[in-house]
Formats: C-alpha cells, structure tokens, sequence
C-alpha cells in the first residue's frame, strides 16, 4: 500500500423526502472520512520530505424539489466546513482537495 492513499475511508450518505404537503422536497448529508497519509514528495533540490496530513472528514447536504413528475430543482454543497486536505494518487502526485462547494441543477425530462 502507497503511504500517500489512506488505508481506510468511510462514506456515508442518506436522503430523506419529507412527507404530506411537502413530498416534494428531499433533503440529504452524508460525510467522507479517510484516516491520516504521509505523503513523499520531493522539493527543488530533489531531497525527499513528508507532508503528514491528519485524518480528514468532509460534510455535504444536499437538497432537492420536485415541482412535479417531469420538473426538479437540487443544491448540493460539498466540503461545507471548508476543509484543507490533500488528494494523492499512487505515483505521488497531489494537489490540494476541493473547497467548500455549491452547485445548483435544473432537470427537466422530455420524455
């Protein structure tokens, strides 16, 4: 196993749809958690050094309308307590991980 990937991660996510007058609303969370890495990397001179990073845990919601059968209207955000993390791959490449995030999406079907 690659120093750079986690060894555990845990992914969890649940929607609910409310019920009655409003069952046209759903709304979600879920949390991704992955425990601490050490990540190689090497610095201008070429002399190897490692980044430790903690264990990290991301929360996202989501929420979601459906005006009717055909017609809905969703807001996800993603990493909404902003944290800082590392994302690596097994050759040791990395890059910071995304930042607190919102998308909004209009689906309509045709058919």
């Amino acid at each position: 196993v690659h120093p750079s990937l986690p060894r555990a991660t845990i992914r969890s996510f649940t929607t609910y749809t409310l019920p009655g007058a409003w069952s046209g609303l759903s709304v979600g969370g879920g949390l991704n958690w992955q425990n601490a890495t050490n990540i190689p990397i090497a610095d201008v001179d070429n002399l190897t050094r490692t980044i430790h990073q903690r264990s990290v845990m991301l929360l996202s919601l989501m929420a979601r309308y459906a005006f009717n059968n055909r017609m809905s209207l969703q807001i996800n955000g993603d990493n909404l307590l902003h944290k800082k993390y590392f994302i690596a791959d097994d050759s040791s490449d990395f890059a910071f991980g995304q930042p607190a995030s919102f998308m909004v999406t209009f689906n309509y079907k045709f058919f």
